[in-house]
């Protein structure tokens, strides 16, 4: 995922998960380490890693 875009403005979320992703970094609630690791680990990955279907 590209550094420049927030987490929850990512397109493969749908409205109900980029709102819970945005209430949940703004209040700072319990979720939001979990919200930052998955941001991390989204970040590091060069290019998204698709398997092929037969």
């Amino acid at each position: 995922m590209a550094g420049a875009i927030r987490l929850a403005d990512a397109l493969f979320w749908n409205a109900a998960q980029t709102q819970f992703l945005r209430e949940e970094i703004a209040d700072d609630a319990d979720w939001a380490e979990l919200v930052d690791r998955l941001d991390n680990r989204l970040r590091a990955c060069d290019e998204p890693k698709l398997r092929s279907v037969p």
